[in-house]
């Protein structure tokens, strides 16, 4: 990244303390700089000075629990305001949402009111440990809309659009391309099949969960189109999978793969007959067809993108 992103934490502070403070230590590890209202931020005591600040900010992560927050001099809670803050000066946002047995105060939330009336979409999470792991799962997309932000904001030449628009697919495709390589690897190495155990499904579940909730994760439209089409392979071979297969024990093995670390992989077998093996290996190599073109297509990405001066 070209500079330090700043990235503002928005929520109410006494239930989110700790979790706070962990987001604030990972943005600070990939090389961003979060605001957060507590540490370094400017005193409360002077409310239009804490309106302002965010206002310095390239990305807002919004986090709302059951709790709405203590109502200021506008007759709204101060993450509320944040949100209007950020809304009405189009910074880059994300919101997200805890699911718990408290639904009922989303329904008299005038917050979540303003994001439906906004049609802004927002991610429900179980618990602090799933609320980070997303974070971490979207790095690359935060990045992604703040470099455009900015890109629009200070009208950058069309050749240095295509260019960092190229190299941010070029970079996030290969993530991709990393992942399955290094599957197809750890099955050669260690003789394993793709049913009789999870890697396959394991692997591909988690492209799937990175990319399926957006419409669109690439500017380029036709490795866009191209993850569409292998994302529905997957959970054509999702759907069945999880009902024909089981685990056959606790004993699980664990690979390294590249970009997802170390992979947990159980042995599985096949207890219900939706479809048969060979239908499955079907499956598997139409996914296979798609992604030898989604992975032609990113080479031709990064040759166009270098011939970009």
């Amino acid at each position: 990244m070209i500079f330090r992103p700043r990235i503002f934490i928005s929520s109410t502070f006494s239930d989110n303390k700790e979790i706070r403070e962990k987001i604030e230590n990972y943005f600070k590890s990939v090389g961003a700089e979060p605001m957060l209202y507590e540490k370094n931020l400017t005193p409360s005591t002077i409310p239009m000075t804490y309106r302002e600040n965010i206002k310095e900010a390239d990305f807002v992560i919004l986090i709302m629990k059951s709790n709405y927050g203590t109502k200021t001099d506008w007759d709204i809670s101060g993450t509320h305001e944040e949100y209007i803050i950020a809304h009405e000066n189009k910074i880059p946002m994300h919101v997200y949402l805890l699911v718990d047995n408290a639904t009922d105060s989303f329904d008299k939330n005038p917050l979540i009111e303003d994001l439906q009336k906004n049609q802004v979409s927002y991610f429900y999470f179980d618990n602090d440990d799933s609320l980070y792991k997303r974070l971490k799962e979207t790095t690359f997309t935060i990045a992604r809309e703040i470099m455009l932000n900015q890109i629009v904001k200070n009208n950058a030449p069309r050749n240095s659009v295509m260019k960092l628009a190229g190299n941010l697919d070029y970079k996030r495709a290969m993530e991709i391309i990393q992942i399955i390589e290094s599957m197809k690897i750890c099955k050669i190495k260690n003789e394993l099949d793709w049913l009789d155990n999870d890697l396959f499904y394991e692997c591909l579940w988690c492209i799937n969960h990175e990319f399926s909730a957006y419409p669109h994760s690439f500017l380029n439209w036709k490795i866009d189109e191209l993850l569409r089409e292998m994302l529905l392979v997957i959970q054509q071979f999702k759907e069945t999978y999880i009902i024909d297969y089981v685990k056959t024990s606790n004993v699980t093995r664990e690979y390294n793969i590249d970009v997802l670390g170390k992979q947990a992989v159980y042995s599985m077998t096949k207890h219900k007959c939706k479809i048969s093996a060979e239908d499955y290996i079907s499956i598997v190599n139409d996914f296979f067809q798609k992604y030898e073109k989604f992975k032609k297509c990113v080479q031709e990405l990064r040759f166009t993108t270098d011939l970009i001066q």
